[in-house]
């Protein structure tokens, strides 16, 4: 959105986990599970921002967050939006 006189507002949703790059680097290689999760989630997103025009650009373990309900979730998506 934008606020009169005052530019651009970016919005975002508070995300609480932890990266895949962290919990990589804490716990070692992840269980098979977790894995098919991981990349089930990441190309379904992505198909999705693909067919919308967006183009990541920065996917990787450090921008998927293993949340507490135990969601896989891409983050930085609304950034390469307003980027793109």
């Amino acid at each position: 959105g934008e606020v009169r006189g005052k530019g651009l507002m970016v919005g975002m949703e508070l995300v609480e986990g932890e990266t895949l790059l962290a919990l990589l680097r804490r716990e070692g290689a992840f269980p098979p599970d977790l894995a098919l999760l991981a990349c089930e989630r990441a190309a379904s997103a992505m198909a999705e921002a693909h067919r919308l025009g967006v183009v990541h650009g920065d996917l990787a373990l450090r921008t998927l967050m293993l949340t507490r309900q135990g969601k896989v979730k891409v983050l930085n998506v609304g950034i390469a939006a307003m980027l793109g």
